[in-house]
């Protein structure tokens, strides 16, 4: 297969995973196998990147910011979301428990059999692993709202909420939740508020300018202790599929759907792997 179709469909996945509460799209990214060049990519966008496209030299920016790589990703991330979002919408109102469960057998069969098994498990693995077992706490927080906090305050949420974006397993949206500022950014956006947005905006940038080079540099220092936490947070993230409240979870394994929606996304993620996707 065309490695730029392929991009353009692994992008086509990402989208419609985003349309999907509860699934980050850096989990189907990592699921994919692209997630370490996608962070790396990301990184490539600095000073250099930017003085290049001052001056205009095209090919010198292309290439800095592997724009064979991003942009079939992007194209297919696009065409996920528009496409998709009206049949995720009628899936989750009408069978929510197949395709809950479709996911769940997709993230487990990644953490046995897909890109996210480790080379070894070692002692930095299970370091990294027992780390991401501290995310677990905060799916247990009361989440809060602030009527008017001060614009450091959304500049730190735009900051965290994207580190939160980039980290498999973990919602954007659900941060902004957990720091009180979910309503203040829905209703910025609902009346254009341009002063709140762009504080927002800046701190979402310099968040994920600052988190994609750690991440890269992980990947770069310990490579397997990074693939632990990843591994624990994807686990994490599959009962959170079937969290109501902080501390409840609903599994009604009396629906045969369920067992119907693991098997499909077993047998996706075998499918995948098979097509060396």
């Amino acid at each position: 297969m065309n490695e730029k179709i392929k991009l353009t469909l692994k992008g086509f996945l990402i989208g419609i995973t985003e349309t999907m509460p509860g699934v980050s799209g850096g989990t189907m990214a990592l699921i994919l196998g692209i997630y370490k060049q996608l962070i790396s990519t990301i990184s490539n966008f600095d000073l250099q990147a930017m003085e290049y496209l001052v001056k205009l030299e095209k090919n010198k920016f292309l290439q800095k910011i592997n724009f064979s790589f991003i942009l079939p990703l992007i194209l297919g991330m696009v065409l996920g979301v528009y496409l998709f979002s009206f049949v995720i919408l009628f899936l989750l109102e009408n069978y929510p428990h197949i395709l809950k469960a479709c996911f769940s057998g997709l993230m487990l069969g990644s953490l046995v059999f897909g890109a996210i098994k480790p080379k070894s498990r070692d002692n930095n693995f299970f370091a990294g692993f027992l780390l991401s077992l501290a995310i677990i706490l905060l799916y247990g927080t009361s989440s809060i709202e602030l009527n008017d906090p001060s614009y450091l305050y959304i500049f730190f949420s735009g900051f965290i909420a994207v580190c939160a974006l980039i980290l498999p397993g973990i919602s954007g949206s659900f941060i902004l939740l957990l720091l009180g500022t979910y309503a203040l950014i829905i209703k910025a956006v609902n009346d254009l508020n341009i002063l709140i947005l762009s504080t927002f905006i800046l701190g979402c940038v310099v968040g994920l300018i600052t988190f994609v080079r750690v991440v890269r540099l992980m990947y770069e220092k310990n490579e397997n202790a990074l693939i632990g936490f990843f591994s624990g947070l994807v686990l994490l993230s599959i009962p959170l599929l079937w969290k109501v409240d902080p501390w409840v979870f609903i599994l009604p394994i009396s629906d045969i759907g369920i067992y119907l929606g693991f098997f499909l996304g077993l047998l996706s993620m075998l499918v995948l792997k098979k097509l060396n996707f």
